[in-house]
């Protein structure tokens, strides 16, 4: 698994250009107005989000800041908000697997886990508190 994000990027196209994955990106609605990546690492999904709707409102959450900086230079289209949606406002230290980029999580979520320190807190919120545009369609990877 792709260890940086910008080949994290990469391997997220290829995967969903691939079956069985791209029959769901077909079978998405024919338009959508606003749309939600929770969890965006690196973007991937929301650039083909981007490709197949153009005119599309969209935010991505990541709360790690290496993935998060690479995102917003990526897609300088969406609006990227560096927290971790959750269903109440706290703080979480974020830990990470080894290996995947992917692999980020919260310590108190996944406890027990061999895992690396990142040395990072990640601010966590509600979506209401963000008073921001209703989605049309939420990708949740988290």
């Amino acid at each position: 698994m792709p260890a940086i994000p910008e080949d994290h990027f990469v391997y997220t196209l290829e995967e969903w250009s691939k079956d069985p994955l791209n029959k769901i990106i077909d079978s998405l609605p024919p338009k959508i107005e606003v749309f939600f990546d929770i969890g965006a690492n690196a973007g991937g999904f929301s650039s083909m989000i981007k490709n197949k709707y153009g005119d599309v409102k969209i935010y991505c959450f990541e709360p790690f800041k290496k993935t998060f900086d690479f995102l917003e230079q990526k897609l300088p289209y969406a609006e990227c908000i560096n927290k971790a949606v959750y269903y109440g406002k706290d703080k979480g230290k974020l830990l990470w697997r080894g290996g995947n980029i992917g692999a980020i999580y919260l310590e108190y979520v996944n406890s027990g886990n061999d895992n690396i320190d990142t040395g990072e807190i990640a601010e966590l919120t509600t979506l209401e508190e963000l008073s921001i545009d209703k989605p049309d369609l939420i990708k949740i990877d988290i």
